[in-house]
């Protein structure tokens, strides 16, 4: 008799018990005296919810009010747009590509917020306009309303600049935003 891995009979129980016992990688000691089907453990990646990320926003905005936009330090803001508080926000940012046929690539700086409110602009981190010279990438992840999304916005090389500009909402600047 082969063995079934759908089935639970004490027998088959027990050998998978014995086997991933040796494994390194998973352990039943949490499910003992029953351990759950083996079709129970896989869960699908169709079963596990995808929620579209809407009303967050990325902007990038000069320093300098009204001033020039030369200046060499501007922020980067997350922008809730939502009528909730969102909790968690974890944010990678980076910046790669090549300059002068070599390439570069920035560290990767990771920023944590317990919860931006509803309809609020946080500063993330300044960025020197050097850096516009590459792609540079915010990984968003937070938890809204129990379900935990991610996205990844993206200013490819040149994007930030004067000719993309737009009214930041919240801050009332100009700068370059992406939803």
């Amino acid at each position: 008799m082969g063995f079934n891995p759908l089935s639970t009979t004490k027998t088959e129980r027990q050998w998978v018990e014995t086997y991933w016992k040796k494994s390194k990688n998973f352990t039943l000691k949490k499910y003992k005296p029953n351990p759950p089907k083996i079709s129970e453990l896989a869960l699908m990646k169709k079963d596990i919810p995808q929620y579209k990320v809407e009303k967050l926003a990325i902007a990038v905005v000069p320093r300098a009010e009204n001033g020039p936009v030369e200046v060499e330090l501007w922020d980067t803001f997350i922008i809730n747009l939502k009528e909730d508080p969102i909790q968690n926000v974890l944010i990678n940012s980076r910046g790669y590509g090549e300059v002068n046929g070599e390439q570069m690539k920035t560290t990767v700086l990771r920023h944590f917020f317990d919860e931006i409110g509803p309809l609020q602009a946080c500063q993330i981190e300044p960025i020197q306009t050097k850096l516009f010279d590459l792609t540079n990438e915010y990984w968003i992840s937070f938890t809204y309303d129990g379900y935990m999304y991610d996205k990844k916005y993206v200013f490819v090389k040149g994007s930030i600049s004067e000719q993309n500009f737009t009214t930041i909402p919240l801050l009332e600047k100009k700068g370059v935003m992406i939803r």
